[in-house]
Order: C-alpha cells, then sequence, then structure tokens
C-alpha cells in the first residue's frame, strides 16, 4: 500500500511539473512575443523620430546655405561699395561742394 501510495504522489508530482513545465513555456513564448513586439514598436517609432529629426536637419542646412548666400551677396556689394568711396577724391569733393555753397549764397542773394 505505501508503495502505491508513492507511486500516486510520484504520479501528481510528475504531472504537475508537466503542468508547470508547459505554463513556463507558454509564459515564457509569450513574454517573447511581447518583447519582440514591443521591440519592433520602438523600431517604428525611432525610424519615425529619426526622419523627423534628418528633415528637421535638413531645413536648418538649407537655411544657413542660404544665409551663407545671402551674406556672400551683402559682401561682395559691400566690397563694392568701399572700392567706390576710396576713389573718390574727398578734399576735391569738399572743395567743390565749397564752391557749390557759395554760387547758391550767391544766387539766393540776388
Amino acid at each position: 500500500m505505501i508503495n502505491e501510495e508513492v507511486k500516486q504522489i510520484k504520479e501528481y508530482f510528475d504531472v504537475k511539473t508537466e503542468e508547470t513545465k508547459r505554463h513556463f513555456d507558454t509564459k515564457t513564448k509569450e513574454s517573447k512575443k511581447h518583447f519582440d513586439d514591443k521591440t519592433e514598436e520602438i523600431k517604428r517609432h525611432f525610424d519615425v523620430v529619426a526622419e523627423d529629426m534628418k528633415s528637421s536637419v535638413k531645413q536648418v542646412a538649407e537655411g544657413f546655405t542660404m544665409t551663407n548666400e545671402r551674406l556672400d551677396r551683402v559682401d561682395a556689394r559691400l566690397e563694392s561699395i568701399e572700392t567706390t568711396l576710396e576713389s573718390v577724391n574727398l578734399p576735391a569733393l569738399r572743395q567743390k561742394v565749397t564752391e557749390l555753397e557759395k554760387r547758391l549764397s550767391l544766387l539766393e542773394s540776388r
């Protein structure tokens, strides 16, 4: 009789051990699927964020390029103005202005 009870207990533990093993196998598969799904979701989200960031960086780069081009044009205009001003003879120009002011005064006094 004790042998029979031991055999029943062993069979019971074998059944419960197999049930526990199946339960852990099922939960392991569910957990793996859950983590795989979450990993894919995070990858998709990261891809969207990365694309948005690429777009933003591209816009900033284009703006920077446009600003540099505009600055180059302004710099060229400034150099042209400086060259023109350097060619002007200021003392002679002042003398001409003085002469014209005298003539204007003479005309206004008539």
